[in-house]
């Protein structure tokens, strides 16, 4: 959907569940998915972050370094919404 809107998107070169659009100059809104919560803008080094832990669901996980809660999404998902965050 990202490339069929006209961004240009690669491969995060760790991040097996990421990807990167190359231009700086990119409106956030006009992401498609971005505004239905499908995709959540990210850098790299969170996406591995949270998949290093490799949370379990019915897990207790305290993110100290949390900001804007992307990493908490991805735990939760990784808990299937099931445990504490």
């Amino acid at each position: 959907a990202i490339r069929s809107a006209g961004f240009a998107a690669e491969r995060t070169p760790y991040s097996p569940v990421g990807i990167r659009l190359p231009s700086r100059a990119v409106a956030l809104g006009a992401i498609p998915g971005l505004r239905e919560g499908v995709v959540d803008p990210q850098d790299e080094g969170s996406q591995l972050v949270a998949l290093l832990l490799g949370a379990k669901p019915g897990e207790h996980v305290v993110d100290y370094c949390a900001g804007a809660g992307g990493k908490t999404l991805a735990l939760a998902a990784q808990m299937r919404n099931k445990g504490r965050l």
